[in-house]
């Protein structure tokens, strides 16, 4: 996947999506604690569905990367595969 073309590469520790200022793990996060795509889209609405979703997938496809940033405890770090 071009990732360039649904992101902003503005440093190793700041990606957002393209067009936005929100960051991923805005997103990420938000689905990490039980929010749906669809409640993610209603509470950042500059963003389509298919920018909720391109995070989450993005995230997936990055665990190793994208996990640490987002502060989850070791532990939490199965769980939040699963939730992907």
């Amino acid at each position: 996947m071009e990732w360039n073309r649904t992101f902003d590469f503005l440093s190793a520790d700041d990606i957002r999506i393209k067009g936005t200022r929100v960051g991923i793990e805005t997103v990420s996060d938000d689905y990490l604690n039980s929010a749906s795509p669809e409640e993610i889209a209603v509470r950042y609405r500059t963003l389509t569905l298919e920018q909720v979703y391109a995070p989450i997938t993005y995230s997936l496809h990055n665990q190793k990367e994208v996990v640490p940033r987002l502060g989850v405890p070791g532990a939490l770090t199965t769980v939040y595969a699963a939730l992907l």
